[in-house]
């Protein structure tokens, strides 16, 4: 039996991994195609109409970038990369208006997409070493969630870009730190941290937030969550990684408080203001209760997307035995850098996935705060955002290989990879039309 799962968690051989990756490429070709085909070009959404306008005008692209509307400085969220890439779905639709083939789909979006599906796939059979058929019928799932099959209208890019770079940044850290080898199971071990890593985790992170104010909020989690891993097993990388995500939050939260108003005002003519925070201090206390609600709620509902549109009642249980089950995970895998055996790894695991549920649930009750229509009957399907659950893919898909090559509790391996599909990942807001 031991052998047997020795020989699961081998890699796939070149072959094999070819026609895996051209199976993967057939699979997600079809669900795109067939998702192009029956939109018939998008639709036109309100805003975007004065995003084109802008974005094709004559003002310099500097002014473009740093405010492209009178509408971000009355709400200004200081996301100037989303501005660069909108800036390119504003042109790629020009110009294929000009070569007769019109349409409002956001090109940017779909790319980053296949980048996170390429990004999923890479970590989960060559660091995991996972299932390929698992992995597989996981992607498919995805690609089939209505908030990501009715993806791409072209209007913001914003929480495609923070997505894509925060689940970047976990599967830099997570391939840097576990590994699987043979019946050892999931080995945690301590890299060598160059100098050219520390500059990609701040990269990343700079990136994830001048996206979305969402960036910031998960790579000041993520950072937190990295703190943790480095009391735990005395981990200079998580250190490094804690610290580099915390500076590119600081150094976003100056420029947003100090540099970036002026800008706007020098360059585009704009006095920008943050009216978009619609919440009340003085009552905040008395409603936070409301609000936590309707974060859960606003949670659940596009977890059930990732189980097929199950209700919360049906899933719920199987999520929470799963997390029971992942504290108990045990392994005798010894580190370099700790004196004796990390004994309790399902420890580690649970408490990133718990602490991630838990922060989802904050940051939806705090967008509803600062922006009540986000609960909208009408346009909750736009803006429910659970872009943390990236990271928790990466977190479970640990706790499923550590269920199965280690031998305990591997009846759970299927729930693990269903918790998986946990991927409520909507790539923009207005995605569906």
């Amino acid at each position: 039996m031991s052998g047997d799962r020795e020989t699961k968690l081998h890699p796939p051989s070149k072959l094999q991994a070819g026609l895996w990756w051209g199976l993967l490429i057939a699979v997600v070709g079809n669900i795109l195609g067939s998702s192009l085909y029956v939109r018939h070009g998008g639709c036109l959404h309100g805003e975007t109409d004065m995003y084109l306008v802008v974005h094709l005008s004559e003002r310099s692209f500097l002014s473009k970038i740093i405010c492209p509307h009178v509408a971000d400085a009355k709400f200004y969220q200081c996301r100037q990369l989303s501005h660069v890439l909108e800036n390119l779905d504003a042109h790629f639709v020009y110009w294929c208006y000009l070569a007769g083939c019109p349409h409002f789909f956001s090109v940017v979006t779909f790319v980053l997409l296949l980048s996170i599906t390429g990004l999923h796939w890479r970590f989960g059979v060559t660091r995991l070493r996972m299932d390929p058929l698992t992995l597989l019928l996981l992607v498919a799932l995805f690609w089939t969630n209505p908030n990501v099959y009715l993806a791409g209208m072209c209007l913001r890019a914003a929480k495609i870009a923070a997505a894509f770079f925060v689940y970047a940044g976990m599967c830099l850290f997570l391939s840097r730190m576990l590994r699987v080898a043979g019946e050892g199971g999931l080995q945690i071990g301590e890299p060598d941290t160059p100098k050219r890593t520390i500059f990609l985790y701040a990269s990343l992170a700079l990136a994830a937030c001048f996206s979305d104010p969402q960036g910031v909020f998960l790579v000041l989690l993520l950072s937190g969550g990295a703190l943790v891993w480095s009391a735990m097993l005395k981990s200079k990388e998580a250190l490094l990684a804690a610290l580099a995500g915390g500076a590119a939050a600081g150094l976003h939260t100056l420029f947003r408080l100090w540099l970036a108003h002026v800008l706007v005002r020098k360059w585009c003519g704009f006095e920008s203001t943050s009216a978009f925070d619609q919440s009340d201090p003085a009552n905040l206390h008395s409603s936070a209760l409301e609000y936590l609600k309707q974060g859960a709620s606003l949670s659940s509902d596009t977890m059930s997307f990732g189980f097929g549109n199950l209700q919360a009642w049906v899933f719920g249980p199987v999520l929470l035995g799963v997390l029971a089950a992942t504290f108990m995970v045990r392994t005798d895998t010894a580190t370099r850098w700790t004196r004796g055996k990390l004994k309790h790894l399902g420890i580690l695991i649970g408490i990133t996935m718990l602490t991630l549920f838990l922060a989802n649930v904050g940051m939806c009750a705090l967008m509803v705060a600062r922006h009540p229509p986000v609960a909208w009957a009408d346009t909750t399907g736009f803006h429910r955002w659970c872009i943390g659950s990236w990271s928790l893919r990466s977190s479970c898909g640990s706790c499923k290989t550590a269920f199965h090559s280690t031998g305990e509790w591997s009846g759970l391996g299927w729930p693990c990879c269903w918790r998986l599909t946990w991927n409520p990942c909507q790539p923009t807001a207005g995605s569906i039309p």
